[in-house]
């Protein structure tokens, strides 16, 4: 839910509210902006943004776990390859490596990764080293992150050259290349500590200050590699503990976006016509677990009322 300036369609607010890229978006303070697609050509760095997310506790990208602690993450760093709302592979820091361009191996036990031309915040370039920095630290028993088994095939990672890195797999795994998606696989440099607390990344945002229980505030990196991004001056990530708060902010005009809340508060906000509401889908989904060794998981009459109650579409 977003303070309304100006009409935006469900498409051009997506497009403008990629927060990872740091993309345009409607804020109070941009009322006087007329067109994103004419801004988004002209390619003008302006306008801060301020979300409202729930508190940050890690932020050390291998034991990141909430939504704030990876949009923390997304605006700070870059993953090696991305995947799209309908599931397919794109590039990031590297080309996505498939047999044709000659990335996979033919036994599929070899993935070779070509990098692009990128600078972390503190202006050193990436290089192969921090991508086998990174990722022989998420597969590393001693820090216990939880991606240790997510990794477990991999048998080696070397830097070929400064611009290639090479995985070695101990057998063949078909979804390797979305393990590398992972939200805890953001490029690191080789030898970076203090996680939660030093942010020094490839992303489109520098991290200006941070406080843990009050708000993360990012500035533009200028020399982001992907060209014309972002397209913000600045973020803020306002932490709010309890959401009725936040969405008094909202109404209040202290924050700009609310991205989730109670069915109920939605619904009753809509009549509000100094709010804007947005609906797109994402990957989110409520679980039921049910045993099916004992208990009610054992009657099939029950698992058929769960089957027919279930709206497939």
């Amino acid at each position: 839910m977003t303070k309304t300036t100006t009409g935006i369609s469900r498409r051009e607010f997506l497009q403008a509210a990629s927060f990872g890229l740091g993309a345009m978006a409607m804020t109070p303070n941009l009322a006087r902006v007329l067109d994103i697609n004419a801004l988004a050509q002209a390619a003008k760095r302006e306008g801060v943004i301020k979300v409202a997310w729930e508190p940050v506790k890690k932020l050390d990208p291998a034991f990141i776990q909430n939504d704030s602690e990876v949009s923390f993450c997304n605006s700070v760093y870059d993953l090696l390859l991305d995947v799209t709302p309908t599931s397919e592979l794109v590039p990031r820091l590297a080309e996505v490596p498939t047999a044709d361009n000659g990335g996979i191996s033919k036994d599929g036990l070899t993935y070779t990764f070509k990098l692009v031309k990128a600078k972390f915040h503190d202006g050193k370039a990436l290089t192969a080293k921090d991508v086998v920095f990174t990722f022989n630290r998420l597969r590393d028993k001693t820090i216990g992150a939880a991606t240790v088994s997510l990794f477990e095939a991999v048998k080696d990672i070397t830097a070929k050259d400064d611009q290639t890195v090479v995985f070695t797999l101990s057998k063949t795994q078909p979804d390797f290349l979305f393990n590398i998606t992972d939200t805890h696989a953001w490029i690191l440099q080789d030898g970076a500590k203090d996680l939660d607390t030093k942010f020094n990344g490839t992303g489109p945002f520098k991290v200006q200050s941070f406080a843990p229980e009050d708000r993360a505030v990012f500035v533009a990196n200028e020399e982001y590699w992907i060209p014309d991004q972002p397209k913000l001056a600045g973020m803020e990530h306002r932490y709010f503990a309890d959401q009725n708060t936040a969405l008094e902010a909202l109404q209040g005009g202290q924050i700009d976006v609310v991205l989730r809340m109670p069915n109920a508060r939605y619904v009753a906000l809509q009549g509000n016509a100094d709010l804007q509401t947005i609906n797109f889908p994402t990957s989110g989904h409520d679980v039921l677990r049910l045993r099916t060794d004992k208990g009610p998981g054992k009657d099939p009459k029950v698992l058929k009322a769960l089957k027919m109650a279930t709206n497939r579409e």
